[in-house]
């Protein structure tokens, strides 16, 4: 009886941590740990642990992802299994369906400063179908975005409150920012944390797809001063 029952417990916990590593990331050569971490990028944010801001990860890339203002930009958002395989993701991920969580929306956000802290990040596009079956995602960026050459961005995401557990993801990447305008954000959505255990739990799930937010879907509004 014993026996049995510690097979069953077994059997539980695979299943469940199975469950736990299906996940997503952003899934390009600009994100910081990508290419030294090799995997754990897509685990969530967890204040007590080494995952915690910007997942952990430290930049190690001098590979930057370019935003046009006024344009758009296509993000690869996978499962980490295709990690270096994008193009592959969706035969990659395929049996990794579970890791798509229900989608929820996910989010850029840019700081201006070179050593940036979690709170120094400003939400400048939204895109309520993220992820979008392992295809990339496409952002709005908003026209008054000011230039940057070297500035730092993450890639946000919370899962719909049906399909997983409250939780949070986030990857950290270098961008530089292609615009007619000239200084620094100084108003829009704070990149707040939700869920993350040991921080206050900022608002609603999920935040990026929920009316009550007020955080749109597209290019959000942005004040701009110098």
């Amino acid at each position: 009886m014993a026996i049995g029952k510690y097979l069953v417990v077994l059997m539980t916990l695979c299943f469940s941590l199975s469950f736990v590593q299906s996940h997503m990331m952003m899934n390009h050569p600009s994100v910081w740990g990508i290419s030294s971490r090799r995997g754990g990028m897509e685990v969530p944010l967890n204040s007590r642990t080494n995952n915690w801001f910007m997942g952990g990860a430290r930049k190690d890339t001098t590979q930057f992802l370019t935003l046009n203002a006024g344009g758009s930009v296509s993000v690869p958002v996978t499962c980490g299994e295709a990690v270096g395989r994008v193009n592959e993701a969706p035969s990659v991920c395929a049996n990794d369906r579970n890791a798509l969580h229900g989608g929820g929306g996910c989010a850029l956000s840019i700081s201006y400063k070179t050593n940036p802290g979690q709170n120094d990040f400003t939400i400048f596009s939204v895109n309520h179908n993220c992820p979008n079956n392992f295809n990339p995602v496409s952002f709005s960026i908003p026209r008054n975005l000011p230039a940057c050459q070297q500035c730092v961005c993450a890639w946000t995401w919370i899962p719909s409150e049906t399909a997983s557990a409250d939780e949070m993801y986030m990857n950290g990447f270098n961008c530089r920012v292609v615009s007619q305008t000239t200084g620094r954000v100084t108003g829009g959505p704070r990149l707040t944390y939700f869920a993350v255990p040991g921080s206050r739990n900022p608002g609603f799930r999920p935040r990026y797809n929920n009316p009550r937010t007020g955080i749109r879907n597209g290019a959000q509004q942005i004040t701009v001063g110098q």
